[in-house]
């Protein structure tokens, strides 16, 4: 009889784990008490051997028969008082291969691909925005939206729709049933969205905009018509805890590109995940892993939190939720039992790959012993409110001078926001003040600059500080450009009113200049009055330029009288040079012998030099375009005085 049990003993112990070789051990200790002393050592050396070769088993057996836990094959099976059976992991090996897999979910994701700054998508609590479609709140496609005919406004076509549906989760007319009742259409629905229409409403099923109460009420509800809890139990491939708080994950919270993430391959289990509905709830919430009384499991929870203060700290803040029956968890439940530790799910930009990938990281590990919770944070960045935009720095305003055509530059003029995240998208958005009516308004206005920020799915539509703005000041204060400018002038006594000459002036904004002159005696003498014109031309805001025109009134009648028959001086006008040519000098007491000198309407000398030749060039290409006037001098007596011009 004795070696009939040992061997019976040893069949056991090689087909079953660690854990189940101790059971044996304590069963065959207490029902076979007149076992001889040297039995239970051979059982306790194969015990400890079949541990040191870590053994599978293949035998189901059960372990406490009053709490109804089975230990499986696959998995631990708990039977609820209702008669609900609650799959959990076979063992925490199990447990940890899948957190494990789902963690290696993006390719090359690592701890380095974190940034260290909070405001990166990757994290943060308030889940605002699902992170399944990059264009999935700037639509009213959500589960009770309202917006029944789908074209992303809520109004009177969606009132006097006559969509109904009583499977709207599966027949597509999620969107009217704004009631979550699980029928769309009903006059329940239609009186939802009339109030909103006439605005007794802000929002319908809206997450972000909702109370805690509603909150409560909107997760409840949506939970009543998610369908992951009616997936039945199945001993035979069947899924485990993980698959059906990942199907509740996917269809209330969503995921990012949900085609390449994890959840789209191969599960292992006789049904793969329902991709269809990603994210249809809006409602962000999280997979937990948890320790029961059967081992590890794995169950979902949602952080309500107000807009206003959210902190992951406060654990009644959460409601936690057994998918495979979608009864809400507290304390001591058998799903909510010893530990609770959650995970972030979302979506950070890869820069190696240059897209945005989906993944998940370690949040807060809760040990429930005792019924207090006592939490531990293993990423502080992770438990704070945020969002992306949040410390994204505005351009300060800017002045920038007009110039026509400016409207047209606008987006290159205008600075560009600073500490963008990776990834982070940015539109500039302009409303200009100009009025193209000739007045100073057409030249000096505001231009408003909104810069729209697009970070995955957080865009203008869903995120607060998504959009930025500051000023474009346009101000014209360029003077006008005198494109023709009266030449200095010599003339006739009496002649000076006749030679103010008339500015043609250019200015940036292209509209008419005002001109207007003042004119006044600059100097004097027995010869001539040197009087000064100063031209004035004016824009529309104010900006002025002002030139003197030099006009030299001469006052005896033969100072520009030239000798013809003495010199000849040309050209005249002038450019580069004046030539001065001669055989004799008759009228000089020395001939070849005297001085030149040139000077401008001002008196002020260019020109000086002392000649003894019949030829002579002067280089003009130095002066400045005007009246000069050249004097030759016989000793200290004039000889002759001549006007030049020079071009």
């Amino acid at each position: 009889m004795k070696n009939k049990i040992c061997v019976y003993a040893k069949i056991r112990v090689e087909n079953q784990t660690k854990n189940s070789c101790v059971y044996t051990i304590m069963r065959v200790a207490l029902n076979k008490n007149k076992f001889e002393l040297k039995s239970l050592i051979y059982i306790a050396i194969l015990t400890l051997g079949a541990s040191l070769f870590n053994m599978n088993y293949a035998t189901a057996q059960t372990i406490n028969p009053n709490n109804q836990i089975q230990k499986t094959e696959i998995s631990n099976v708990h039977t609820t008082p209702d008669g609900d059976k609650i799959v959990s992991f076979k063992n925490q090996e199990q447990a940890d291969e899948f957190w494990e897999r789902l963690e290696k979910g993006s390719a090359f994701k690592s701890s380095a691909d974190l940034p260290s700054n909070p405001q990166h998508p990757m994290y943060g609590l308030n889940h605002y925005v699902p992170a399944h479609d990059m264009d999935y709140a700037t639509n009213t496609d959500w589960y009770g939206s309202g917006d029944i005919d789908g074209n992303g406004i809520i109004d009177w076509d969606d009132y006097n729709s006559s969509i109904t549906g009583n499977n709207p989760f599966y027949d597509e007319t999620h969107r009217g049933d704004t009631d979550l009742d699980g029928v769309s259409g009903t006059v329940s629905d239609k009186a939802i969205i009339l109030d909103y229409i006439n605005g007794n409403r802000t929002h319908i099923n809206k997450w972000e905009l909702e109370t805690l109460e509603e909150k409560r009420n909107h997760l409840t509800r949506a939970l009543t018509i998610d369908p992951t809890d009616k997936i039945p139990y199945n001993a035979n491939g069947g899924w485990l805890c993980y698959n059906f708080s990942d199907q509740t994950y996917i269809n209330l919270n969503g995921v990012y590109e949900i085609e390449n993430s994890i959840f789209a391959q191969d599960n292992n289990t006789n049904l793969q995940y329902d991709l269809s509905h990603n994210g249809l709830f809006r409602i962000p919430l999280r997979v937990v892993s948890t320790v029961t009384p059967g081992g590890a499991h794995s169950i979902n929870n949602v952080y309500l939190g107000s807009p206003e203060n959210q902190d992951a700290k406060e654990f009644e803040d959460r409601i936690y939720d057994e998918p495979q029956t979608d009864v809400i968890q507290n304390i001591g439940d058998y799903s909510l039992n010893q530990k609770a530790n959650e995970k972030w799910y979302g979506y950070y930009n890869n820069s190696f790959l240059n897209q945005w990938m989906y993944s998940s990281f370690p949040l807060v590990n809760c040990s429930l012993d005792g019924g207090n919770p006592i939490m531990t944070y293993k990423n502080s960045n992770l438990v704070i409110s945020w969002n992306p935009m949040e410390e994204v720095e505005t351009p300060s305003d800017q002045e920038i001078e007009y110039y026509s055509g400016i409207e047209n530059d606008y987006g290159t003029l205008a600075d560009g926001v600073n500490n963008l995240y990776p990834g982070t998208l940015e539109e500039k958005v302009f409303s200009s003040g100009q009025v193209n009516d000739a007045s100073i308004d057409q030249v000096n206005y505001d231009v408003g600059v909104s810069h729209e920020l697009t970070a995955g799915a957080y865009n203008p539509q869903n995120t607060v500080d998504a959009i930025k703005g500051h000023t474009l000041r346009i101000r014209d204060t360029t003077p006008p450009v005198e494109s023709y400018f009266p030449a200095d002038t010599l003339v006739d006594k009496d002649q000076v009113q006749n030679a103010i000459g008339n500015p043609v002036y250019s200015d940036n904004s292209e509209l008419p200049v005002t001109h207007n002159y003042s004119i006044e005696l600059d100097n004097s003498t027995s010869e001539y009055n040197r009087w000064i014109v100063n031209h004035t031309g004016t824009d529309i805001t104010g900006n002025s330029v002002t030139s003197p025109q030099y006009i030299t009134e001469k006052l005896n009648v033969g100072i520009d009288e030239p000798n013809e028959s003495k010199i000849l001086i040309y050209p005249n006008p002038a450019k580069e040079f004046i030539v001065l040519n001669w055989d004799t000098f008759p009228i000089f007491e020395k001939p070849y012998s005297c001085s030149l000198k040139i000077t401008d309407l001002t008196g002020k000398v260019v020109f000086e030099k002392e000649i003894s030749k019949g030829h002579f060039v002067i280089n003009t290409s130095k002066y400045h375009k005007g009246v000069y006037l050249l004097y030759i001098y016989d000793g200290r007596k004039p000889a002759l005085q001549q006007k030049i011009i020079i071009r």
